[in-house]
C-alpha cells in the first residue's frame, strides 16, 4: 500500500518553507524531512544514497514550463536564442517563437 501524506485531518504543516532549491536539498540530505525537487537537482544525492526517492507526484510531473516575455515587434536576439535553447533541450515541450 502506498504511503500517504495527509488524510482526514489534512496535510501536515511543514517545518520549513522555501523557494530556494539548494536550501531544500540541503535540509533533506541533513535529515530535515521530505522535499519535492526536480530529478536533475537530486540525481547526485540519490546515486550516492544520501536521499531516497518516495515517488513522483503525477501533477508535479505534468506541470507546464513557460517562457514568459514581453510582446515586442522585435524580440531581442538573446531572448529568441534562449527560447530556442529551451525548445531544443527540454523533452516534451511545445515552445514556439513569434514570427516577428
Amino acid at each position: 500500500r502506498p504511503w500517504q501524506i495527509g488524510g482526514k485531518k489534512g496535510t501536515p504543516r511543514p517545518a520549513l518553507l522555501s523557494n530556494n532549491g539548494d536550501l531544500l536539498l540541503r535540509a533533506a540530505v541533513d535529515g530535515g524531512g521530505i522535499t519535492s525537487l526536480p530529478d536533475f537537482f537530486v540525481a547526485d544525492d540519490l546515486a550516492a544514497g544520501r536521499l531516497v526517492c518516495l515517488g513522483a507526484e503525477p501533477e508535479a510531473a505534468a506541470a507546464p514550463l513557460m517562457a514568459v516575455y514581453p510582446v515586442r515587434r522585435h524580440l531581442p536576439l538573446k531572448v529568441r536564442a534562449f527560447i530556442a535553447f529551451l525548445a531544443d533541450n527540454l523533452e516534451g515541450t511545445d515552445i514556439s517563437l513569434p514570427d516577428h
